[in-house]
C-alpha cells in the first residue's frame, strides 16, 4: 500500500512540530499511531517499536518498502544524521503540497470532457438498445448505427463492454508494466521520449532530483551519495537505472557535471547550469533555484498534457457522435430511397 501525498504532507507536518517541540522520534511516531492519518497508523507503530529498540529511521523506514516513495525515505534519513530534520520536513511538505496541487489542477480539468465522452458512450449505447427494440416491434431487420454488427441490447452490453473495458485493460497494463516488468526502466525511458508527455516526467523528476540534491548537500553529505540518493529520489526507473553509473564518475574524482554526461537524461542546459555552479562552488544554490525552475515548468507542461488530453477526448466523443450519426442517415434515410428509386 502506498502513502498517499496528503497522509505524506500530515506526517511530515507532525515530525516537525515534535521534533522542534523536542520530542523523540520514537514518541513522534507513536503519536501519529494513534493519532495520525488512519492508513498510516499500522505503519508508525511499527516504526515507533523499531526506534525504540534501537533500530536507526533509515533502516526503519527502508523496511517499510513500497509504502514510503524514495524521495521520502532518502531526505527522512539524511534530516535525522545531519540534525535538521525538522528542515528537511518542511521542504518535504512543501513538494507534497505542491504535488497535490498539481493533481487537482490536472483532475478539474480533465473532468469534463471525461464525463461528456461517458455520456456520449451511453447515448450511443442507449440509441443500439432503442433502435433493436424498435426493429423488434416492426418485426424489422436490426439497425447497425456504428456499422459493427452491434445491435439490440446484446449490441449495447457489448459496445459499453469494449469500450470502459479497453480504458481498463490500459490503465491496469500500464501499472502492471510499471511495478513487475523486468525491465521497467526501458518503460520509463520511452515514456520520457514522448511528445509532450515526456517533457512533463522530465520536469518533474528533475525537480525531485534538485530538491534531494540541495537538502543532502546542504546538510554536507558526500558528493557521490547524494547525487546517487537523489537519482534515486526521482522515483523514476530510468534516472534510478542510471544512479550508480553517475556515482561512480563522480567519486573517481570527475566533476559532477562531467558525471551526468554519463547519463542521457540530464538536458544539456541542466548540465551546463550545475557546471557554472560547480565552478563557483554554488551547487545547494543552485540546485535550490532549478528546484523552483523545473517545478514550475512541471506545472506549466502539465497545464498543456491536460488540455491536450481534454481535446483528444472531445475529439474521440466527436468521432463517435459523428460515425453514429452518418451511419443512422444512410440506413434510415438514403439506403431506403435508393430502394425505392
Amino acid at each position: 500500500m502506498h502513502a498517499k501525498k496528503s497522509d505524506l504532507v500530515d506526517l511530515c507536518r507532525a515530525i516537525r512540530h515534535g521534533v522542534d517541540a523536542g520530542m523523540m522520534l520514537s514518541a513522534v511516531f507513536r503519536q501519529q499511531a494513534r493519532r495520525g492519518p488512519l492508513t498510516l497508523r499500522p505503519v508508525c507503530q511499527r516504526l515507533a517499536e523499531k526506534l525504540e529498540r534501537g533500530q536507526d529511521l533509515n533502516s526503519a523506514l527502508i523496511d517499510e518498502e513500497g509504502v514510503f516513495p524514495p524521495l521520502f525515505v532518502n531526505l527522512l534519513s539524511v534530516g535525522e544524521k545531519s540534525g535538521h530534520l525538522p528542515e528537511v520536513c518542511q521542504s518535504l511538505e512543501d513538494y507534497y503540497r505542491d504535488q497535490l496541487r498539481l493533481r487537482r489542477q490536472f483532475l478539474s480539468q480533465i473532468t469534463l470532457p471525461v464525463v461528456q465522452l461517458i455520456l456520449a458512450v451511453l447515448v450511443i449505447a442507449a440509441l443500439i438498445f432503442v433502435l433493436g427494440l424498435i426493429a423488434d416491434s416492426n418485426q424489422m431487420a436490426p439497425l447497425d448505427p456504428l456499422g459493427l454488427g452491434l445491435t439490440g441490447t446484446k449490441g449495447a452490453l457489448l459496445f459499453l463492454l469494449l469500450t470502459f473495458g479497453a480504458v481498463v485493460v490500459l490503465a491496469v497494463g500500464y501499472r502492471f508494466v510499471r511495478r513487475y516488468f523486468s525491465k521497467r526502466a526501458n518503460v520509463d525511458a520511452f515514456l520520457l521520449q514522448l511528445p509532450f508527455v515526456g517533457p512533463f516526467f522530465e520536469s518533474l523528476a528533475l525537480a525531485r532530483f534538485c530538491l534531494s540534491m540541495n537538502l543532502l548537500l546542504e546538510t554536507a553529505a558526500p558528493l557521490h551519495e547524494a547525487v546517487k540518493a537523489s537519482m534515486i529520489a526521482t522515483d523514476n526507473t530510468a534516472f534510478m537505472a542510471d544512479a550508480s553509473i553517475v556515482a561512480a564518475g563522480v567519486r573517481s574524482g570527475r566533476r559532477l557535471a562531467a558525471s551526468l554526461e554519463k547519463s542521457d537524461l540530464f538536458p544539456d542546459e541542466f548540465r551546463s547550469m550545475v557546471e557554472v555552479a560547480e565552478e563557483a562552488g554554488q551547487l545547494p544554490e543552485m540546485f535550490r533555484r532549478l528546484f523552483k525552475k523545473h517545478e514550475e515548468l512541471a506545472s506549466h507542461r502539465l497545464a498543456i498534457l491536460t488540455r491536450l488530453a481534454g481535446f483528444a477526448v472531445w475529439l474521440i466523443t466527436a468521432i463517435l457522435i459523428v460515425v453514429a450519426i452518418i451511419r443512422i442517415y444512410m440506413t434510415m434515410y438514403l439506403q431506403p430511397l435508393q430502394r425505392m428509386l
